[in-house]
């Protein structure tokens, strides 16, 4: 996909990758590595850390070395694109501490990195500030501001999914929810006159009844591109999008 591409383009530099679980980021962490690197691929847990070493393995492209205090492994290749020591932060960085050098190989992978915890992430961003040789890469969903200060100088890779073309619901629980939505995004849904753009459903309740009607018409139809609604939607409406947006609802 365009991030994967993205990350080759970009080899060799400090990256933070923005994406969700199931878009392909570990391919791209692994695409924006310089072949024949040595690797410290940080997770949060052992749990983790153990599911990843199962995952490269079965690629057959990496020299791999799980450390972790549950089960140690190595696994070796004929051509390792990569050699990759799989583990959590905790050890090297408790070495790190005690003076200051280098305890972590020539690139970091820190995955997951908004679910370590706040001391670990404390004295990441010291290592990062005192081994500018090493090549960083982040990949998190979610980064707190002193992380995001931490990164600034960072390449910043996000996943975008095409969906021009898809059906787009959002639903939320009361009118009330719907409205500040739009409002907050209103340049994107409404015009200068302060009408809803075109391809733009607004549905609930409180819309007069030739408006509903409209509206259904054109949900049947397929006859939109977004639409904005409550849970009326499930009763009145057989309705698929392509992506939903969805708040809990009673």
């Amino acid at each position: 996909n365009k991030m994967q591409e993205k990350a080759y383009q970009n080899q060799g530099k400090n990256i933070v990758f923005n994406a969700p679980t199931g878009s392909g980021k570990t391919e791209a962490v692994l695409l924006s590595i310089p072949q024949g690197k040595t690797v410290s691929f940080l997770l949060p847990t052992i749990t983790s850390s153990i599911f990843m070493y199962r995952r490269l393995k079965e690629t057959g492209f990496f020299n791999l070395d799980l450390k972790t205090s549950i089960l140690k492994e190595i696994k070796t290749v004929k051509k390792p694109i990569l050699n990759i020591e799989i583990h959590t932060p905790d050890g090297p960085l408790l070495d790190y501490m005690k003076d200051r050098t280098q305890t972590l190989n020539d690139v970091v992978v820190m995955d997951e990195l908004d679910n370590y915890p706040p001391m670990v992430k404390t004295v990441l961003i010291d290592y990062i500030k005192n081994n500018p040789q090493t090549q960083f890469i982040v990949a998190s969903a979610t980064l707190d501001n002193n992380l995001k200060e931490a990164f600034s100088n960072f390449e910043k890779i996000e996943y975008n999914t095409d969906i021009k073309d898809g059906k787009i619901g959002f639903i939320f629980n009361c009118i009330d929810n719907m409205e500040s939505f739009a409002d907050t995004y209103s340049d994107i849904f409404y015009d200068d006159n302060g009408n809803l753009k075109e391809g733009i459903i607004m549905h609930h309740s409180n819309v007069d009844v030739d408006t509903r009607n409209e509206n259904e018409k054109k949900l049947f139809n397929g006859d939109y591109k977004v639409c904005i609604s409550n849970d009326i939607i499930s009763y009145s409406v057989d309705i698929n999008f392509d992506t939903m947006f969805m708040e809990p609802s009673d």
